[in-house]
């Protein structure tokens, strides 16, 4: 038997399907929009300097730095970061310590203290061996709005260099550049009082003059990091 079916009716009802499968479609195709941003977010988001794990603990940077100082650029002048590297050219020459100092913003740093000591492991800082093994020191300058908060790291193999006598160093250079406003003050503060009292506490070692037969040899680096480039 046949049954007859109005065309009106038959239209209407493809019609409203051809409509529901477009919406369904529409609605498919907006979700991403609203939730993919905010997942990639949480799972690229870099860790602030001193929320980060071993190896890099969230560090990016060139293990073979032009100067001692890094991220001064938008901080310090090229004069300020070359008299530093002078400073501690001649600190690391004489093996007494192997220094950088690391310049933040606030908005990048977590903790402040983890993100010194980080910074001293990530860079390798310090002699990988002999009587001034570990002998690294970072110092770490976070940038806050009308300040600066200066915090060490420093490594095992300089165990006469005392709390109190670093944390005057970091007051000292706060102090003057919350009266100059000027980093490349505060740097060079820094810097001379820490050439002051590490000298206090450590002659320079004096290798032994090479023998003959290691006379063609190439220069070894003392440490991991390559002597800044002036």
């Amino acid at each position: 038997m046949k049954v007859a079916v109005d065309r009106n009716t038959a239209r209407r009802g493809i019609t409203l399907i051809v409509v529901g499968v477009t919406a369904v479609m529409v609605l498919a195709f907006s979700l991403p929009v609203y939730f993919t941003p905010a997942s990639a977010g949480a799972i690229f988001a870099a860790p602030l300097c001193g929320d980060g794990s071993p190896p890099d603990y969230g560090f990016t940077y060139d293990l073979q730095q032009a100067h001692w100082t890094v991220n001064w650029q938008d901080y310090a002048s090229e004069k300020a970061v070359t008299e530093v590297d002078a400073v501690l050219d001649r600190l690391n020459g004489d093996s007494i310590a192997q220094t950088m100092i690391l310049i933040k913003s606030q908005a990048q740093v977590g903790n402040r203290v983890n993100c010194a000591v980080h910074f001293l492991r990530y860079m390798k800082l310090g002699q990988p061996a002999g009587e001034r093994k570990d002998n690294g020191f970072v110092f770490l300058i976070v940038v806050e709005p009308t300040r600066i908060d200066v915090h060490y790291g420093v490594g095992l193999g300089l165990p006469a260099l005392t709390a109190p006598e670093l944390t005057a160093l970091n007051r000292a250079a706060e102090d003057v550049y919350q009266s100059t406003q000027s980093m490349d003050q505060a740097l060079l503060t820094l810097v001379q009082g820490f050439d002051t009292v590490a000298r206090s506490k450590y002659a320079p070692l004096i290798s032994p003059a090479p023998t003959p037969e290691t006379n063609n040899l190439p220069p070894q680096s003392s440490g991991p990091l390559a002597t800044p480039q002036q």
